[in-house]
């Protein structure tokens, strides 16, 4: 089987005739078509690959509206081969089984064959469209895979099943590479117990995750052809700073390098990744009297995520000591404004941000770069001068 089809176009037809303007993923027939059949035409492409169209089988007359439709016979039939990497007697897979599922549904119940001798075959299957889902073991890993060689099921090829008809289905399976590489931290030590995680450039889901083991190494499987975003998880308890990063060298999704899995079967090695110390801070925050607060929370927000007149949720947290001192590390490369609350002071002290008038528009902004330290940062609250009012206040007799 060639490359999968990277775009797709639509077409309904009613009777053969085109409808004008269906070009969706799906249709919903009209009052006008009762009484006819419809098809689908779906059109795949992909850069260098010549177009391929296909049409679907076509549907039992539409019903009108208000009116129940008899209940198809269950009578079809699917059978079919499954071969491992090509069409090849050698190559029939010899046990594991696959299972026939409703599509379009994308968690649906199925029917479910053994696979004898590379052979299987399902019986009584009621009209309409379906996948095909297998599952079996390769070197005894336990590997799955969609008809149409995928381990995502919205790229599954479909197919229509008819009353009395038998559809024969040649399932073509492949093998699915690795993505192996190494993690250290700051002077080549291998990072142990980390986690990594793969995800799919096209759609941002998760491939595969792992941790890394005692020499820092790491596979991610059931990778099929196609570019991946690698994510190394923050040591959990590193009092030296050393953050998690997108590979290579990245600490936003949109940064990073994609790796790519060229073909089937074939481990990707060397996506090696080393973590650094990310920036430091430190400073002191005052109550309105310029004694140091004991309860106050210092916050390092990102540009992009602060809001003026909203207190942050984003960011890390550093929280003060008795004399209000704190101290942070690992702050990620980027700009940040600080936000400063404290908590159960009496007087209640007014949050604000850090630098200027207390406001965001006129907050300092803090330059975060790998093993840096950050100027000491020094706020004094205001107090809160609703709290006065309200102990002010005569009491009424």
């Amino acid at each position: 089987m060639g490359p999968r089809p990277t775009s797709f176009a639509y077409a309904w037809q009613v009777d053969g005739v085109a409808v004008a303007g269906a070009t969706s993923i799906s249709y919903t027939p009209v009052d006008a078509d009762a009484g006819k059949r419809i098809t689908a035409t779906v059109t795949g492409t992909a850069p260098g690959i010549t177009p391929t169209t296909r049409t679907s089988a076509a549907t039992p007359p539409v019903a009108a509206a208000g009116v129940d439709l008899p209940e198809q016979p269950s009578t079809g039939k699917v059978v079919g081969n499954i071969y491992l990497d090509s069409v090849d007697p050698a190559n029939l897979v010899s046990s594991g089984e696959i299972y026939l599922e409703p599509a379009p549904y994308e968690f649906s119940d199925g029917l479910v064959s053994g696979v004898v001798g590379g052979a299987f075959a399902f019986s009584g299957v009621r009209p309409g469209e379906y996948r095909l889902h297998a599952f079996f073991t390769v070197g005894g890993k336990y590997l799955y895979q969609y008809y149409g060689q995928t381990n995502d099921v919205k790229r599954a090829l479909t197919f229509a099943v008819q009353a009395d008809g038998t559809v024969r289905v040649d399932v073509v399976l492949k093998r699915y590479a690795t993505i192996q590489g190494t993690v250290t931290t700051t002077g080549g030590v291998p990072a142990k117990g980390l986690s990594v995680a793969a995800y799919r450039t096209y759609d941002g889901q998760l491939l595969d995750s792992t941790t890394t083991d005692a020499q820092g190494g790491y596979t991610l499987s059931s990778a099929e052809p196609g570019d991946y975003l690698i994510k190394v998880g923050t040591p959990v308890g590193d009092s030296r700073g050393i953050i998690g990063e997108w590979y290579s060298d990245a600490y936003d999704r949109e940064s990073a390098t994609p790796v790519t899995v060229a073909q089937w079967g074939t481990p990707v090695t060397g996506i090696d990744v080393e973590l650094n110390r990310g920036a430091s801070a430190k400073g002191q925050i005052y109550r309105s009297d310029g004694v140091g607060t004991p309860a106050a929370s210092v916050r390092f927000v990102p540009v992009s995520a602060a809001v003026e007149g909203a207190a942050p949720t984003t960011g890390l947290v550093a929280f003060v000591d008795q004399y209000g001192r704190f101290s942070l590390n690992g702050i990620t490369p980027g700009e940040y404004v600080v936000y400063v609350a404290a908590a159960g002071e009496t007087p209640r002290q007014l949050p604000r941000w850090a630098g200027g008038t207390g406001t965001l528009a006129t907050a300092t902004r803090y330059t975060a770069t790998l093993d840096t330290q950050l100027p000491a940062i020094y706020v004094q609250l205001a107090p809160d001068p609703t709290a006065r009012q309200s102990r002010a206040a005569p009491t009424a007799r």
